[in-house]
């Protein structure tokens, strides 16, 4: 038995995964998605299939809190990441040094990372799968919460799947846009409605400025941004389908 089942192996999953089996837990990860990551950043970003995850091919920006967090609590991971071409990039000074007023001791501390999610998610795999302690179950799905005592907060003991009950002694739960799904499943309420809406991806734009501004406009509810060479443009409505 997993001292900590943890659900969903994205980011936030797996990160969590190897910062309590680094405190000495035992820790079972579980996703649905039965993909595992592939080797390399161009086969992660062309072959790897996560339905689970919303907007997996487009740009994360991780911020300097979290580039922080991780250079102390996990380096090697953070190190994995800019192996696979994930960059490092200063918030403050891509304004200009008329604004900024220049580079300053401690300026180090705005750098971020970002990458596509496919390469960032794979570098991150990579560690955890190799990480003491981390056990990662692909293509599994949960179904249930298998609770214990009688209290008005339940006890969480383990989860049932369509593989059959898993035990443990606490669940944590990462199953980003399904978490309130996973979560009512013992009537607690998370604040998370995964939303529904078309965008529109363009074919490379000549001339495209290496640094384009986003737009967003929230009378309209529309979006750009710039993707890659292109454009990417999308839109929601006041009353959305949920996903």
């Amino acid at each position: 038995m997993s001292d900590i089942l943890v659900l969903g192996s994205g980011l936030t999953g797996l990160t969590a995964a190897m910062l309590l089996a680094r405190d000495g837990h035992a820790v079972t990860v579980l996703d649905r998605d039965p993909a595992p990551p592939p080797e390399g950043a161009e086969a992660a970003w062309r072959e790897w299939a996560r339905p689970g995850v919303a907007q997996f091919r487009q740009l994360h920006f991780l911020l300097p809190r979290w580039r922080a967090i991780m250079a102390d609590e996990l380096p090697d991971v953070l190190e994995a990441m800019l192996a696979a071409g994930a960059a490092r990039t200063n918030v403050l000074h891509q304004r200009p040094a008329a604004v900024t007023g220049g580079w300053r001791p401690g300026d180090e501390r705005f750098d971020a990372v970002t990458a596509r999610r496919p390469v960032i998610e794979a570098a991150v795999a990579r560690v955890a799968a190799r990480t003491p302690g981390v056990t990662i179950r692909r293509g599994v799905r949960v179904t249930g919460l298998v609770t214990a005592g009688r209290s008005a907060v339940p006890r969480v003991v383990g989860v049932r799947t369509d593989g059959g009950d898993v035990e443990c002694e606490a669940v944590v739960v990462c199953g980003g846009m399904y978490a309130a799904e996973i979560a009512a499943l013992v009537d607690v309420r998370i604040p998370v409605v995964p939303m529904s809406h078309q965008y529109v991806v363009t074919a490379p734009v000549p001339g495209m400025p290496a640094r384009l501004p986003s737009l967003r406009d929230p009378d309209l509810l529309v979006y750009y941004r710039q993707e890659i060479d292109g454009l990417v443009m999308g839109g929601y409505e006041r009353q959305s389908a949920t996903a």
